[in-house]
């Protein structure tokens, strides 16, 4: 998640952290002022946050996943199958070294 409201990324952040997420804390990516490729100044600071654990994203889009039931797209729904299986490949292989 990315955005400018350093606020909002540390309740979410903190939110994640208190339902047993492993994720690090917000971090700033880019400072205001910063001038994208394509020539675009940044009038604020822009955070992320971001979970990288694979049992943490397991347990948010898992088939019992925290967020699982929220997500209705067919899209998106597609792209958190995919994720899903390739978060299983990986464990696979990490799992026969």
């Amino acid at each position: 998640m990315a955005g400018k409201s350093k606020n909002i990324l540390h309740h979410f952040y903190d939110l994640l952290v208190s339902v047993g997420i492993k994720c690090p804390p917000p971090r700033l990516a880019r400072p205001r002022g910063h001038t994208n490729g394509r020539g675009r100044t940044l009038r604020q600071d822009y955070w992320v946050v971001g979970v990288y654990d694979m049992d943490s994203l397991l347990a948010l889009f898992g088939p019992e996943g925290i967020l699982r039931p929220y997500i209705k797209h067919p899209k998106r729904t597609r792209d958190i199958e995919a994720a899903i299986q390739n978060i299983e490949e990986r464990k696979e292989r990490a799992g026969s070294k």
